[in-house]
């Protein structure tokens, strides 16, 4: 088996789409690690403590560039202050001629968006930050 780019761009699409949290594969001297966790300041936490309450952190899944609506011209994915559920998307990002739609992951308010149009997003770069509805 050989591990080219479209098979590395496949992989990606398939695992984005999935359920799967970590997914990494070591093939030759290609490393192709995908990880949608949540992390914090210490790798072991998954929330971020905010004055007595947890917040969710929503982390880049990839490296691109971010798109904060789904055309252009239209509304964006979300917006501070609006209730979203696990599955709402915060944004898309473009790897490779391919979109990578990220979801909020949490039940919640949008207190941060750290995301512009156009922008190159880092791999696990902040992107937003949720209050989760209790």
């Amino acid at each position: 088996m050989t591990l080219d780019r479209e098979r590395c761009i496949d992989l990606m699409e398939i695992v984005s789409k999935s359920c799967i949290d970590v997914f990494e594969l070591r093939f030759g001297g290609v490393e192709l690690i995908f990880d949608r966790r949540q992390i914090s300041d210490s790798e072991d936490e998954k929330y971020l403590r905010g004055e007595g309450d947890f917040a969710v952190e929503v982390l880049s899944p990839v490296l691109g560039i971010c798109r904060v609506a789904p055309s252009d011209g239209a509304q964006p994915y979300v917006q501070v202050g609006q209730a979203v559920c696990e599955y709402d998307i915060i944004c898309s990002i473009d790897v490779l001629e391919k979109k990578f739609d990220v979801p909020t992951g949490a039940r919640g308010i949008i207190v941060q968006l750290n995301t512009r149009n156009g922008e190159l997003i880092e791999y696990k770069r902040q992107l937003a930050i949720i209050q989760p509805i209790r």
